[in-house]
């Protein structure tokens, strides 16, 4: 069944992907055909997508899994939510000062999306630098005393409820002397056994 899923989601990545690619080289539309593919492509790469995110987050993603866990993406990974920012500003800036028409090739597409790829990296890595972490680190410290004192709560439950059954739990009793007052006034040590 997984080896299923894992054929029929790259099989529909591959249709949403390369299905429209002779629509590109200028083949006539088929109005059935455009209609399909303009009513499904957003669902059924949604679909593809969800069984990838299912399979990696219960460790069914093998060979995909151990390559999307890699330690080399944690960095861009802090940087993606910068980097969805500042992708639109990067590729308006590029357009704007594009003075000529351009000649589109597969080595053209492939140069574009390299400087896009980098400026917007670039870029939110700066915004991060500048925003994001002193934020984080500013909530850090505002949230901090509360949060350590919840972790330690919690690993006080933990360690109380991971005891085996029947087992006690030491409790250490500790016993602070006070005075109390009897009955004709006088104060009476506690702490001192009385027979």
């Amino acid at each position: 069944m997984q080896a299923a899923m894992w054929v029929l989601s790259a099989v529909i990545g591959a249709v949403v992907i390369f299905g429209p690619f002779r629509w590109y080289k200028g083949a006539a539309y088929d109005t059935a055909d455009a209609l399909l593919y303009a009513a499904t492509h957003r669902t059924a790469w949604s679909l593809s997508l969800a069984w990838l995110t299912f399979a990696c987050s219960t460790g069914r993603g093998g060979l995909v899994g151990r390559f999307l866990s890699w330690s080399a993406f944690v960095p861009l990974s802090r940087l993606s939510f910068a980097a969805f920012l500042m992708q639109t500003v990067v590729i308006l800036c590029r357009t704007m000062v594009t003075r000529e028409r351009i000649h589109y090739s597969h080595n053209s597409m492939f140069q574009d999306f390299l400087f896009a790829f980098m400026m917007t990296y670039m870029s939110a890595f700066l915004l991060f630098l500048a925003i994001e972490a002193p934020i984080g680190n500013l909530e850090k410290m505002l949230f901090m005393g509360s949060t350590k004192q919840m972790v330690q709560a919690s690993q006080r439950d933990k360690a109380a409820h991971q005891q085996p059954p029947g087992s006690t739990t030491p409790v250490e009793v500790v016993m602070m002397p006070h005075k109390r007052a009897d009955g004709d006034g006088d104060t009476i040590d506690s702490s001192k056994s009385r027979l």
